[in-house]
């Protein structure tokens, strides 16, 4: 659904449904507010336990992932994810530079490396999510 838009800050559509799932609180919150920025509409929760029972009480156009979280780790995450929503795109935001595994790459479409300025973010996202996406801005590192 397309809405007027409310600001130059925020994008011109409503935008999808992003579900952030990232154990640290800087981080969460850095995610969170910088696709808020630009018109998605952004949940964030601490660990995979809570991410799963969101995806099953919501519907998500799109996940972010962090791998190392406690309760249960990125990966594991992601796999349960698939159980649930085959088709949802998962993008994942990790330090290691030793990841994606082999197994793992076909589950995934999106992979950011941290540190990483928001604009590369909002850019993965953008062309995973084409005809819901607000207008990117910033330039933020994080």
């Amino acid at each position: 659904m397309v809405m007027e838009p409310h600001g130059e800050e925020q994008g011109m559509t409503e935008g999808a449904r992003i579900l952030v799932i990232e154990d640290d609180a800087d981080m969460r919150f850095i995610l969170k507010k910088g696709l808020e920025k630009v018109g998605y509409r952004v949940q964030a929760v601490e660990n995979g336990l809570e991410g799963l029972e969101a995806i099953r009480g919501e519907r998500f156009h799109l996940a972010i992932v962090n791998l190392r979280m406690p309760k249960m780790g990125g990966e594991e995450t992601i796999r349960e994810i698939r159980k649930i929503d085959p088709q949802i795109p998962v993008v994942v935001v990790t330090g290691s530079p030793k990841w994606p595994t082999e197994e793992l790459k076909p589950e995934i479409q999106g992979l950011i490396y941290k540190p990483f300025r928001l604009k590369e973010l909002r850019s993965v996202v953008r062309d995973l999510l084409p005809l819901q996406d607000p207008v990117g801005r910033g330039q933020e590192t994080v």
